[in-house]
């Protein structure tokens, strides 16, 4: 039986270094809710947040106690776009779907059918994302097509199809 898509159960987490307002700094996760931002979430009328320090066990914040939220670790829209761009013709295929070179084709396409459907544009078609994230992700699934169709091809070439058989 297929599962209803559920938006209101999917969450994400961004990393953070916070400061108490007894002067301890933690690093962690703060959890989001679908669709809503870190300012959303401070904003809100909830006194408590969801907080994942790394390490340690998932515990809830009083916002009071709170004294600083600094976002880390998070990339800045030009480093994604840099990344995105920086794409060129000496890009290993398989690299790009994380496998070792010659491997079977089985495992090409294990490969392939996984990140296919981690970077497939209808899996974020109805969230509300920032415009160079939706450009990033819309790359990466031009560049797991790519890779596919090069190793596919070589394979092809180098005697695997039906074809040679006659």
């Amino acid at each position: 039986m297929f599962r209803r898509y559920e938006p209101e159960a999917v969450q994400t987490a961004v990393p953070v270094t916070l400061k108490r307002t007894t002067g301890a700094i933690e690093r962690g996760r703060i959890v989001l809710p679908f669709q809503k931002t870190l300012d959303d979430v401070l904003n809100s009328q909830a006194a408590f947040i969801e907080f994942h320090p790394y390490g340690g066990e998932k515990t809830y914040l009083a916002k009071a106690e709170i004294l600083a939220i600094e976002p880390s670790n998070v990339p800045k829209p030009s480093d994604i776009n840099v990344r995105l761009h920086s794409t060129n013709d000496s890009v290993d295929p398989y690299d790009v779907l994380g496998i070792p070179r010659g491997a079977p084709m089985s495992e090409v396409k294990k490969a392939y059918h996984k990140l296919a459907k981690l970077y497939h544009p209808d899996r974020y078609a109805n969230a509300e994302l920032p415009e160079e994230v939706a450009v990033y992700l819309a790359g990466m699934a031009r560049r797991v097509n790519a890779a596919y169709a090069s190793i596919h091809g070589d394979h092809f070439v180098r005697g695997s199809s039906v074809f040679d058989a006659a």
